[in-house]
């Protein structure tokens, strides 16, 4: 027997079905009854002539209304129509939307991976980074719920129509008849669901792309990360606590350096390595078991310092300029690292680190690391420039400033110093360039 009859009155092809067999039910293309044989053949139903009541009676009102469906009726013609999956997909679809954007993974932790937890102002700019991902998430899935309350909606409504005519023509027929739902006869659903998940396919792949789009852009770049984190304005203390919290960002501290902000335009150029292999060589050489005095900036024995012990500045720059001391001055440092193998860049970095300070306190970690012999054998310079920096002053704010500088890392050198991760990018020096447009 074949598994389905068409209508005999259009040809209009319907699933076979035991429970059809015998009743009357109507083409959904046609409106026109028939009846279904047990050989899978449908035959024509004439329409039924009403009754005419005779003139000095009354119709009762059980003769007004049509027979009520048999159980059997109901069963073989459903009045619901068979909802498609299309809402389920969107649905699930959606979830997957929402799940994919809101897993960034920042740049800064996987540089950072293994080590030390980072400082609490990096965490205040991947919080600002994330706040951004996760604002991009929630308008995502706001378009996608809103997508599927409309496909909601446009289907309950759609279904309710087609019910509410179903009962409508089988009332004023007057016939036992009832037809056969739409969806299920036709498949008009499935082929309306399979619509809508290329729609939502094509939506959650547009959001996966713009999401890449945001993470690369924002926390791709560990020098631009770096910058970002220098020129984060802490909203705690005084406008002078917060210079100084600016300034030990850096690598050397300075209470004359300039701060500047606004740093997120800069452009960054190749970043270049130098080997400080041979300044190291000569610092365990010439300056172990030295140290060195801030007035005037010499270096001396150790062994030398109790003679110094208690002498004002005056007195000390007396008994050096008599000789009465071994020492190097900072200038003679600097142009000993010059003539060794060392780059002109790698020597003046290598001389400022050795004589600056790397905390306000005055204290150097950098320097106490390479006169033990323990320094650092590369390091990194990368240039970077802008024209709209802000000048952070007592006296206010200059807009629109020209700044140029230098990051510096040190890699392939684990460890932590402060709140500094070594291996990482931050600012050595940084200079205004040109007054306020």
């Amino acid at each position: 027997m074949a598994s389905t009859f068409d209508c005999p009155h259009c040809g209009a092809e319907y699933p076979f079905k035991p429970v059809l067999v015998g009743r009357a039910v109507r083409c959904t293309a046609c409106k026109q009854a028939f009846r279904l044989r047990e050989d899978g053949i449908a035959d024509p139903v004439a329409p039924a002539a009403p009754q005419q009541p005779a003139a000095h009676q009354q119709p009762a009102p059980a003769q007004q209304q049509a027979p009520a469906p048999s159980p059997a009726d109901q069963a073989s013609a459903p009045e619901h129509p068979t909802a498609p999956r299309g809402a389920d997909d969107l649905a699930a679809a959606a979830a997957a939307a929402a799940a994919a954007v809101e897993q960034p993974t920042s740049p800064a932790k996987k540089q950072a991976s293994g080590r030390h937890a980072q400082s609490d102002r990096s965490e205040q700019v991947r919080r600002k980074h994330e706040q951004t991902r996760r604002t991009m998430a929630s308008t995502l899935t706001s378009a996608a719920s809103e997508a599927l309350k409309s496909d909601v909606v446009r289907r309950e409504t759609r279904r309710i129509q087609t019910r509410g005519q179903g009962r409508d023509q089988g009332r004023r027929s007057g016939s036992g008849t009832r037809e056969i739902g739409p969806a299920v006869l036709t498949g008009a659903g499935e082929e309306e669901a399979r619509t809508t998940r290329v729609w939502l396919l094509a939506l959650a792949g547009a959001a996966v792309l713009v999401l890449l789009i945001v993470l690369l852009s924002d926390g791709g770049d560990p020098a631009r990360t770096a910058l970002a984190e220098y020129a984060l304005v802490e909203d705690q203390g005084s406008l002078t606590q917060r210079m100084r919290a600016l300034r030990e960002r850096m690598w050397l501290y300075d209470s004359d350096q300039p701060v500047l902000t606004n740093l997120a335009e800069a452009e960054i150029g190749e970043a270049t390595a130098y080997d400080l292999g041979p300044g190291q060589q000569w610092i365990s050489e010439n300056l172990a078991k030295h140290v060195l005095l801030s007035a005037p900036p010499v270096w001396i024995p150790e062994r030398e310092q109790v003679k110094l012990a208690g002498a004002d500045p005056q007195r000390r720059r007396q008994l050096l300029a008599e000789g009465a001391i071994p020492h190097r001055s900072a200038e003679a440092v600097a142009e000993a690292l010059a003539q060794t193998k060392l780059e002109p860049e790698a020597a003046a970095a290598l001389s400022r680190m050795l004589h600056g300070a790397t905390d306000a306190t005055g204290g150097n970690y950098l320097r106490t690391m390479f006169l033990a012999g323990r320094g650092p054998q590369r390091m990194e310079l990368c240039p970077f420039s802008g024209d709209n920096g802000t000048l952070v002053t007592p006296a206010g704010r200059d807009r629109g400033l020209g700044y140029a500088g230098h990051l510096l890392r040190f890699p392939d050198f684990g460890g932590r110093r402060g709140d500094k991760d070594l291996d990482a990018w931050h600012i050595f020096d940084l200079t205004v360039t040109a007054t306020p447009y």
